[in-house]
């Protein structure tokens, strides 16, 4: 009869569950695109970057349903992720080291037996028993004493992050920058506000802008500025606006989803965005020494992915500065897709460079023109290359 068992949290699965369906989704259509199109640097990049990380969360998701280690009376049983249960005895237990949030178990030999993280649920109950068994535990790197009460709950890595914000930053500079946040964001609000009064190009200019002011800010402040919320009386962490952030991204996601873009350039600049944004990211990490855990990194990625899914098209459009280039199609089909959150979309179908398209155009140009009619296609390109369309009478 087993003791005690030590698993994967269910966030866990939930973070594996987004990132397996996200990018094994992003994978299939970026390859789809890429065949269809003969673009195989497109397909390589699409492979390497939603390939890998549908991967991961796939192999996060066999991680969550296998790997645990139950406590019996007299010995144990380990399952890693991938690989065989090995079962063992308390006395084949040397030592165990908790490094970080991280806990390992080595034998007599010094031969790793099995590991297992601190935020895993019944992690503590495990080590408070181990530690009445008489093992040896050696803490490095972490920042709470040992809790041979099973009772306590407290997760190693805040702990962490909280020992190296109070080692470096005083309370007071901290509730600074409280309100020097709040400030900013009213601030940033408004400037979105105002911003809706200025040609479109530069309207898209400027919401783009505070999207990317946010983010630095966040740089800026880390480990300080987090995405959770944070009491008021709590100085040791700094929210992230996101009241502020959300203007900017209703705005330009309100513009970007009536573009006609070519296909496979909005996954490809989205990619090459996010390289860039994450470059900065883990220059924070190295400079200031920070140790992340998977959970953190992987929201952080996720996050950095829809702020370039998004700015990516505004910033091109904005980059357009070439006179575009027109041509003549004749409207083969007409149809209107209605729907609660989007509203009605309206497309034309045509023929162009030997292939069947088909294009969002507004509701006057819907109304204006029936089937066998000629418009125009207006091509533009910005400097950054990425290739969008429009259709006008």
């Amino acid at each position: 009869m087993e003791i005690l068992t030590v698993r994967e949290s269910k966030f866990l699965l939930v973070i594996s569950i987004i990132c397996s369906v996200l990018f094994g989704l992003s994978w299939f259509f970026s390859a789809i695109a890429g065949i269809k199109n003969h673009d195989l640097t497109t397909l390589i990049i699409c492979s390497l970057v939603f390939g890998s990380a549908a991967i991961l969360g796939i192999l996060l998701l066999i991680n969550f349903f296998r790997r645990k280690l139950i406590l019996y009376a007299d010995h144990l049983s380990y399952t890693p992720g991938l690989g065989k249960t090995k079962t063992f005895s308390y006395h084949a237990i040397d030592h165990i080291i908790l490094k970080m949030e991280r806990c390992i178990l080595y034998g007599k030999d010094n031969k790793k037996l099995a590991s297992f993280e601190i935020n895993m649920s019944g992690c503590l109950d495990a080590l408070s028993y181990l530690d009445k068994k008489g093992i040896a535990i050696e803490r490095r790197n972490l920042s709470i004493p040992f809790l041979s009460d099973a009772k306590s709950r407290s997760d190693s890595y805040n702990s962490y992050i909280n020992n190296y914000i109070s080692t470096k930053w005083s309370p007071e500079r901290i509730a600074k920058e409280k309100k020097i946040t709040r400030i900013l964001g009213f601030v940033l609000v408004i400037l979105c506000a105002a911003a809706l009064l200025l040609p479109l190009k530069l309207l898209l200019s400027v919401q783009v802008l505070i999207l990317l002011f946010h983010y630095f800010i966040y740089l800026f402040l880390y480990p300080k500025m987090t995405m959770e919320n944070v009491k008021k009386d709590d100085l040791t962490r700094v929210s992230l606006p996101f009241w502020s952030l959300a203007p900017g991204f209703l705005v330009i996601f309100a513009f970007i989803t009536n573009m006609n873009i070519k296909e496979g350039a909005w996954l490809s600049h989205t990619i090459i965005m996010m390289i860039l944004l994450l470059i900065p990211y883990f220059l924070v990490l190295a400079v200031r020494k920070i140790k992340m855990r998977l959970s953190n990194l992987l929201a952080m990625v996720f996050f950095i992915f829809m702020l370039a899914f998004v700015s990516s098209p505004a910033i091109n459009y904005a980059a357009t500065f070439d006179k575009p280039i027109h041509e003549t199609v004749t409207v083969l089909a007409k149809k209107e897709n209605h729907s609660s959150r989007s509203g009605t979309k309206r497309y034309f179908y045509f023929i162009w460079q030997g292939e069947e398209h088909s294009m969002l155009v507004s509701e006057s140009l819907y109304n204006s023109a029936d089937e066998g009619d000629t418009v125009r296609l207006c091509i533009n390109k910005s400097i950054f290359g990425m290739e969008y369309y429009k259709l006008h009478e």
